[in-house]
């Protein structure tokens, strides 16, 4: 009797581990599958959600049930634009956003309380005059870890000719350094990585030269900008006979440093031989570390698409340990046009002519970075195939060497529309879950992997909704707390977001 009562409160406390609490909101109708959108975080005031919907821009607030309690629309915001971003901060948050008129490009930013109402602005940040037939995106925003530097940097290109520009701004959007360079470029194989910025203002980024648009790189230089310096320091970074992509750059603030990772290949530059960690050191940028970390033969045997090698990895999102470590997670992703019977004619994130590639030739948009498709918004006749495969897991210590290596089996495709593929991960401190649709049947359930403090993967139970309507979107998540995660979901042709705590 006595160990049945202790059996009883072991099954009590096991399934209350596990408990699950998911709640939904309920769609607006004018919320349609065609709705763009970005998931704010969570404010004093509430969940903030940004909407775009038949071009008319607005903040949604949502209480701690999900229930709607306001939506202000942004009328200051003109009914076209290019590009929109956010920079937030717990009461207020900034918008910048770019747009054109005539043959310029203007890029402005207004200052919104947590209730959607203007604090201030809009007011201008840049302008350039560009050709009618080049890419007219041209700006793009980055801010510090702690949130204290806004970067907002233009990249354009004219007659083998970058127009580069820099901008430094602290917490309130006041300019506190520039930088402005024209530099020569190849734009078939020549490659520029977004720019980050650390706590102090200085800012990074890196470049590749290939042989020819379709190859890996076969050189790489890092470019580090320190505040209110009139150069960029340049590192060339040795491959060592070797070839890789654009690399992932995170800066450890912590430890003063700026860590760059990517795959490298082997000598007919096709297959993946291992991972290439780079450090470099914050205050001495001559005291830079490299490691080739090279796959074991049974990994590089394991590939999960066509039974060959590993050679889409595309590194997602870096997680810094407190010991100078890191842990590198990365997706086994490409996707395949579909106009003829040649599986050959893919398509990858580091390929310019991608066609939902929406960066010049000369600098790719991040890899790592999830975005909406809206559904039956496409123009193009070719169909597109996406693959989102196994995730890949690597735990590098302070050293750069590799200690251990995990992978959560996974395979999905999709055709024309991948917003229901790839993942979404949540990092409670003590431990990672991976989210993400195993059975593309039933886009209702949410698999459930978790990789714990001493490396081992586990699969928690599967969340679940008791309606089959639901089709989640993971990859398009955010986590808003520390076991908080909203995720996206399309129910009946409408968008709606669901809070998952676990």
């Amino acid at each position: 009797m006595k160990s049945a009562f202790f059996l009883l409160i072991q099954v009590l406390f096991f399934s209350n581990s596990f408990c699950q609490k998911v709640i939904y909101t309920e769609p607006q109708k004018k919320d349609n599958a065609s709705m763009k959108f970005e998931i704010l975080g969570k404010f004093s005031s509430g969940l903030l959600v940004y909407k775009n919907v038949s071009r008319q821009h607005s903040i949604a607030v949502y209480d701690k049930e999900m229930q709607l309690l306001s939506e202000n629309n942004l009328d200051f915001i003109p009914d076209k634009i290019i590009d929109i971003d956010f920079v937030c901060y717990p009461d207020h948050f900034f918008i910048i956003y770019q747009y054109q008129k005539n043959n310029i490009v203007f890029c402005s930013a207004v200052d919104v309380a947590d209730n959607g109402n203007v604090i201030s602005g809009p007011f201008m940040l840049e302008s350039t005059s560009i050709s009618f037939l080049t890419n007219n995106k041209i700006y793009s925003t980055a801010y510090s870890e702690d949130k204290t530097k806004i970067l907002l940097y233009k990249r354009y290109i004219k007659n083998d000719k970058l127009d580069f520009l820099a901008v430094v701004f602290d917490a309130k959007f006041n300019p506190v350094d520039s930088l402005s360079k024209i530099l020569s470029i190849n734009q078939r194989k020549e490659m520029y990585s977004d720019l980050s910025v650390d706590n102090e203002g200085n800012f990074i980024f890196a470049q590749t030269i290939r042989k020819n648009a379709s190859s890996p790189a076969t050189a790489m230089k890092v470019f580090i900008h320190q505040l209110h310096n009139d150069s960029l320091q340049a590192i060339n970074v040795p491959l060592d006979e070797k070839a890789a992509n654009l690399p992932m750059i995170k800066i450890d603030n912590r430890n003063k440093k700026y860590l760059l990772n990517t795959f490298y290949y082997s000598e007919n530059e096709r297959n993946i031989e291992g991972l290439l960690s780079i450090s470099i050191g914050v205050n001495d940028f001559n005291k830079f570390q490299t490691s080739f970390n090279a796959f074991s033969s049974e990994r590089k045997s394991t590939g999960s698409n066509f039974n060959v090698t590993y050679d889409n990895l595309i590194p997602k999102n870096i997680i810094l340990r407190k010991s100078g470590g890191f842990i590198l997670i990365a997706e086994d992703f490409y996707n395949e046009s579909l106009y003829d019977d040649n599986r050959w004619n893919r398509y990858d994130p580091y390929n310019p002519n991608m066609p939902f590639n929406s960066s010049n030739g000369y600098f790719m948009n991040s890899p790592y970075y999830n975005s909406y498709r809206p559904y039956g918004n496409s123009f193009d006749q070719t169909r597109s195939r996406y693959y989102y495969n196994n995730i890949f897991i690597a735990d590098v210590d302070s050293s750069l060497q590799t200690t251990s290596i995990n992978e959560i089996n996974k395979r999905q495709f999709e055709t024309d529309n991948d917003n229901n593929l790839s993942f979404c991960f949540m990092n409670t401190g003590k431990e990672i879950h991976f989210m993400f649709i195993e059975n593309a049947l039933d886009k209702s359930l949410i698999t459930d992997n978790v990789l714990s403090t001493n490396g081992n993967v586990r699969k928690f139970p599967i969340i679940r909704n008791e309606q089959r309507n639901y089709e989640f979107m993971p990859k398009l998540a955010k986590q808003v707390g520390s076991n908080l995660m909203v995720v996206p979901f399309l129910y009946f042709n409408k968008i709606g977001f669901a809070k998952i705590e676990l």
